[in-house]
Order: structure tokens, then sequence, then C-alpha cells
């Protein structure tokens, strides 16, 4: 959940994310901004309690990049605006994406701190797997699927 700041820049929540997408479609590399969207109730539990989250993308790279270097570019830029966790920033690889706006519902790595998203720390599997960029399990739903 961001939180503007009166300088133009953005604190981020500790479910946030920052990633790289590769449109399958396309081929391009957007950095995308995932923010945390609670279930109904779920600011009301305990971080411990939470076992899964669902994050919107909030702002990406409309245009894009043709290659992941220049994406890790656009990353950086991205990056000056938020106040985000390093574990919550993901350079190291990208997610593969069909190009449609979506959501991504993924287990809670809160919980342990032996977790995160970061590639160093794998995360646990999110609830459904589609294959993602270098290995790493993801769900990207599109308007309108459904779990």
């Amino acid at each position: 959940m961001l939180v503007q700041r009166s300088d133009g820049t953005f604190t981020c929540s500790i479910y946030d994310v920052l990633v790289i997408l590769r449109d399958s479609n396309t081929g391009r590399f957007h950095v995308t901004f995932f923010e945390w969207c609670p279930f109904p109730g779920e600011l009301s539990k305990d971080t411990q309690q939470i076992t899964v989250i669902r994050l919107r993308s909030k702002m990406h790279h409309t245009t894009g990049a043709s290659t992941f270097l220049d994406a890790l570019v656009h990353l950086a830029d991205m990056r000056k605006k938020l106040d985000i966790l390093d574990e919550c920033v993901v350079t190291t690889e990208f997610y593969h994406w069909g190009g449609e706006p979506c959501s991504w519902i993924a287990k809670a790595w809160r919980n342990n701190p032996f977790q995160s998203l970061n590639p160093g720390v794998r995360p646990k599997p999110p609830v459904h797997e589609l294959p993602a960029g270098e290995g790493n399990p993801v769900l990207l739903l599109t308007e309108g699927s459904k779990l």
C-alpha cells in the first residue's frame, strides 16, 4: 500500500514488490511495481496469520525495454521514487507475463524470515504455480480470471 510523501516519492508496505516482467507476446521487458491489496479482513490480522497475499500491478514502465539490462536501468529509475525494502526488489531475473493487466497471488514470505522474493533466498511457491523466468514460480492473474 503506497503512501505518498510531500517530495513526490512513496513509502511502500512490507509486501509491495518491484519486479521485471517479460511480455511473452512482444519479448519486451517491463519494470512493474505490485502493490499489496489485502483481502477483506486481512488488515485486522497479525502478520503471522497472513498466509496468502494479493498484489496488483500499480505502476509500470509502459513501453518496456528491449533487453533485460535496459530494464534494470528503468528499475533503478523507478526505485528512486519508492522507499521499498531490498528483499522486495528482484533484480536478477524476470517473470513471464501475457501482456494483460494482472494481479499476483503468492504465499506470504514475511512469515518466515528465511524466505523472500529475492532469488538469493527462495520464497515458498504460490498457491497455483505457472512457469516464471529462471524457474521461479509465480501466478499472474489477468483481469477477470478466477482462482
